[in-house]
């Protein structure tokens, strides 16, 4: 196989908006980029180098858990504060339904309950009775018994995003 020809940063940069078009915007997949750039736009590169130049370019669709950690810290505290919050993350809004869902991840039984105790579950009556009120049991994930202090951020370096 031979080697793939090496294309200059000015090259990338002149398909650098429809790229982000293409693979953000429209939510294509890699491979579908890839051939829409070489019919399209005539631009041919390898796999490895869209790769590479999206990862430079800080071209990526999916969060990852220190993201959704200050997600969750963020809405947190707004919501202590009786406000509601919009989240956006890469330019993209984030739906209720997915806020909530990741949010589940990164909290814990409240400073009532012991953190690390496996009590039994209700039964099944009683959490259909208590099955809206499960937001109001549940704390961030950082506000647990085993962290007293609440300075788990100290050496910790959240990135910035965009949190509206």
């Amino acid at each position: 196989m031979a080697a793939a020809r090496k294309i200059s940063d000015a090259e990338w940069n002149i398909h650098k908006a429809r790229l982000h078009a293409l693979y953000i915007g429209d939510n294509k997949t890699l491979d579908q980029v890839i051939e829409i750039a070489a019919c399209d736009l005539g631009f041919k590169s390898s796999k490895a180098q869209y790769i590479r130049q999206f990862k430079k370019w800080a071209f990526e669709k999916n969060s990852n858990i220190d993201q959704w950690k200050a997600v969750t810290r963020v809405v947190c505290k707004r919501k202590f504060r009786g406000k509601d919050t919009e989240i956006s993350i890469k330019g993209r809004r984030i739906s209720d339904r997915k806020l909530r869902k990741e949010m589940s991840r990164y909290t814990v039984p409240n400073n009532d309950q012991e953190c690390s105790s496996k009590k039994s579950r209700p039964a099944l009556s009683d959490r259909r009775d208590n099955t809206s009120q499960r937001s109001d049991l549940l704390r961030p994930w950082w506000c647990c018994r085993a962290n007293p202090s609440g300075r788990i951020f100290a050496n910790i370096r959240i990135p910035p995003y965009s949190l509206v």
